[in-house]
């Protein structure tokens, strides 16, 4: 089963193309991030990556993936804010609108 975290490592790869600061943005360590895209690669069968010496490109493949896995990220993050915001449904900003008439 594909985990939410190693997509999210894929996803910061993608975005800052560099494996230290991707590593960086996601709070762990470059052998950590590194071999978990292994591991990701594995579950899934195909090359997400070519390891370069100084550069980081995602395989055709794996740029498709990224997308799809930024969307599943984005939404897993907005389904734990709902969830949060369900706890207190009266907490937040309120807007409050007055007519020009109703002023005088």
């Amino acid at each position: 089963m594909l985990s939410l975290k190693d997509l999210s490592y894929l996803v910061a790869l993608d975005e800052l193309g560099h494996f230290g600061k991707a590593a960086e943005a996601c709070h762990v360590t470059q052998p950590t991030l590194s071999g978990q895209l292994k591991k990701l690669e594995s579950q899934l069968g195909v090359r997400l990556i070519e390891r370069g010496s100084k550069k980081v490109i995602l395989t055709h493949v794996g740029l498709k993936i990224a997308q799809r896995a930024k969307v599943m990220v984005l939404q897993a993050h907005e389904m734990e804010e709902f969830a949060r915001a369900s706890k207190a449904p009266l907490t937040g900003r309120l807007k409050l609108a007055i007519i020009p008439s109703l002023a005088p």
